[in-house]
Parts: C-alpha cells; sequence; structure tokens
C-alpha cells in the first residue's frame, strides 16, 4: 500500500488560483504604497458550472491594504472607490446571472473579512459583545468594506437561493448567518459566511454540494492530521 499523500499547501493554492486568474501565485506582490498607483485589478471572474454561479471578487484585507486602502491617501482613496465601485458592479451582474440562469445556487470568493457583526444592531449586537466580553458598542467607525455588505443585503432581499460567501483573512473556522435584512431586522436564513482555517492551523473545508438538498450546501471541517498539535496520547 503506498504511503498518503502529504498535503502541499502551496501546490494545492497554486491550482486553485491558476484557475480563476491569469496572474500565477508567486508573482511579486506589490509594495503597500504602489497599491493605489497600479490600474484596478481585474481579479473579477464569473463561472458557471453545475448549475452554481461562482464569483469571486478583489478586496483587499484590513492587515494587508489597511481598510481596503481607504484613508491613507488621496491616491489610495481613489483606487479604492475605482476598483469597488467596480466590484460592487459585478457582484450585481453576479446576481443577474444567477437569476436568469435559474442557477440552484450562488457562491461568492473573496479574501477580506467583510466584519458582517459591525453592522448588527438591538440584542443580536448586546448578545455578540457581551459574550465577547466587550463593553456596549459605540458609533462604528465607518470602513472600506461598509458598502459590500449594504450592496449584499440589497441583492439578497430579491434573490431566493441558497447563497455562500467563502472568505479567509481573520483565520477563524466559522460557519454562520452573519447578513441582516434591513426590512425585517433578521438574518437571511439563505445566506451562509464560511470562514476557512488559516495560520496557525492549516485545515481545510469540504464543501458538499447536493442539488437535492433544499440548503443546496453542507460544509465539512477536515483537520490535516500531520498540523495537529493538541493530540491525546495513546
Amino acid at each position: 500500500m503506498e504511503a498518503p499523500e502529504v498535503v502541499n499547501e502551496t501546490r494545492s493554492v497554486s491550482f486553485c488560483f491558476s484557475a480563476w486568474f491569469s496572474v500565477p501565485l508567486g508573482s511579486p506582490r506589490p509594495d503597500r504604497d504602489d497599491i493605489a498607483r497600479s490600474p484596478a485589478p481585474a481579479a473579477r471572474k464569473i463561472s458557471r458550472e453545475s448549475a452554481l454561479v461562482y464569483g469571486g471578487r478583489d478586496v483587499c484585507d484590513p492587515s494587508y491594504c489597511r481598510n481596503d486602502n481607504l484613508g491613507r491617501t488621496p491616491e489610495m482613496d481613489a483606487e479604492h472607490t475605482e476598483r469597488k465601485a467596480a466590484n460592487i458592479a459585478w457582484l450585481k451582474q453576479t446576481f443577474a446571472h444567477a437569476k436568469a440562469d435559474g442557477s440552484l445556487g450562488l457562491v461568492l470568493l473573496t479574501q477580506a473579512n467583510l466584519t458582517f457583526e459591525k453592522h448588527w444592531s438591538g440584542d443580536r449586537l448586546r448578545l455578540f459583545l457581551t459574550y465577547a466580553g466587550v463593553g456596549p458598542s459605540s458609533s462604528p467607525v465607518p470602513t472600506g468594506h461598509d458598502d459590500y455588505v449594504k450592496a449584499l443585503a440589497d441583492e439578497m432581499e430579491s434573490y431566493e437561493k441558497p447563497t455562500v460567501i467563502l472568505h479567509g483573512d481573520s483565520h477563524i473556522f466559522r460557519v454562520d448567518k452573519p447578513l441582516i435584512s434591513a426590512k425585517t431586522g433578521r438574518s437571511f436564513e439563505n445566506f451562509t459566511r464560511v470562514e476557512t482555517f488559516g495560520a496557525p492551523d492549516s485545515h481545510w473545508i469540504r464543501v458538499i454540494v447536493d442539488p437535492v438538498d433544499p440548503q443546496l450546501f453542507t460544509f465539512k471541517p477536515e483537520i490535516v492530521p500531520e498540523n495537529v498539535v493538541n493530540r491525546r496520547p495513546k
């Protein structure tokens, strides 16, 4: 019997990256201050497969682009504004494609954590802060991601199929329903956020798509044996 293949993270990510973008993984990453001088990225793509619509968009995570490039320099503000307008137009187009095609569901992929919790209010926010050990919230500080959350909520008001947003950024594995309807004040039942594992916990998530299941998607965390650190003595 052959030994099981050890998971090679770089190779796995390179494969996924090459399937979506023409720029290979490992290309020189621009300096933070050079981002504003670059043209608006073309890292937006819509594809159709197995009656699903997939979309990927370019939203910078806070640790790399510092608030998605907003509020640093006039040049970066201009870059942020241009890219965000293109991203939101792309987002609307993605939902339009999903509706026109009669897709079973919609999958959105981005790096940044859009901080959905920042847009909560009432008991939902109170309980979140209480169990996080944080005092009463003051007025939320505007961020470069606010318009994305609003655009998503606006689109979900008229989209009834299962929708998933997959992201990384804050390195906390979770599956929840964080997007709130402005009309009802309740979570969109058909919108799910999945955040994948991140350093130092390098594992992965198995996504199961079952066209017969009304929920369509099932998510199963897969623990990489080689990366387990809290082993129980045998």
